[in-house]
């Protein structure tokens, strides 16, 4: 009869730690996925949309090239600018006449109307409005630059919607972080309930708390390693995937020093949570049953 309830409680504790640490794996596969898609690849898309956004620097008619072109070195310069493209009066000439269906406009005015400029593309960091119209005052000092062109609605639009999914993507991931802290207190508290008669008699007997606590800690590091080990390999998955199907992601050979960083993280937050977890837990509860 008691080798019988030996085997009972032994599958019951196997079963439970399967479930514990499949359910543990499920939550950080989700996080992950949050910290990948919802964190990297939307932070990496961001960046890229900014970088897209172009201010034209306008300069005057007369400007002669050679002053449009010394400006244009200086922003190549600019630690803020990520690419400068001239634009010289002849080939805008040109673009404006394929957009006319090749109607000779120079010709038919006997001159040429229009302005060299410049393209400007910031880099991502600095393209909020603060530092958009610093760049735009320090620009229009220049005395051949006539004017700076740039939607001002559509980049209020842009900065708010990244913001806006920013919050939620850190919103919902702190939710998830959340979701995990609570389950493994409840299973710990499980495990707790379980062991109530074993603590119970190491109380009776002086054992010290943390000689109470560390076979908990044992079983929580090891369940907190598998599901951990088992969401990387599982998120290593998706990724291959993704990669495969969705070519306009980042090359995948390119990619693995981003995911090492975030495999690393979710290791150590999965371990970290359910230790720091379980030694709350299984304190509180021993502390709780001495009163």
């Amino acid at each position: 009869m008691r080798k019988e309830n030996k085997i009972s409680k032994k599958i019951y504790r196997k079963s439970a730690d399967f479930t514990s640490a499949l359910s543990i794996f499920l939550l950080l596969f989700m996080l992950g996925i949050m910290m990948l898609f919802g964190g990297y690849y939307s932070y990496r898309f961001s960046q890229s949309v900014k970088e897209e956004f172009a201010f034209n620097v306008n300069f005057f008619t007369d400007t002669p090239e050679e002053e449009a072109l010394m400006l244009k070195q200086e922003l190549d310069s600019n630690s803020f600018v990520k690419s400068v493209q001239y634009l010289s009066k002849d080939e805008a000439a040109k673009i404006f006449m394929e957009q006319l269906g090749g109607e000779d406009f120079v010709e038919f005015a006997g001159f040429n109307p229009l302005y060299p400029s410049l393209q400007v593309n910031l880099r991502s960091n600095s393209i909020g409005e603060q530092e958009v119209a610093d760049f735009i005052s320090e620009v229009s000092k220049n005395p051949n630059v006539k004017e700076v062109e740039y939607n001002k609605e559509v980049l209020h639009g842009l900065n708010t919607l990244i913001y806006y999914i920013s919050l939620g993507i850190l919103a919902f991931t702190a939710l998830l972080c959340f979701v995990v802290i609570a389950f493994i207190g409840n299973t710990v508290m499980r495990w707790v309930f379980d062991n109530r008669l074993t603590i119970r008699t190491m109380e009776l007997v002086g054992a010290r708390v943390w000689f109470m606590i560390s076979p908990f800690l044992g079983r929580a590091l090891k369940i907190g390693v598998l599901g951990s080990l088992c969401a990387i390999l599982a998120l290593a998955g998706l990724v291959y995937v993704v990669h495969r199907e969705f070519p306009i992601m980042p090359n995948i050979e390119t990619f693995y020093r981003e995911y090492i960083i975030i495999a690393g993280a979710l290791f150590c937050l999965g371990v970290l949570i359910t230790l720091t977890v379980t030694y709350i837990s299984v304190r509180r509860c021993i502390f709780r049953t001495k009163k």
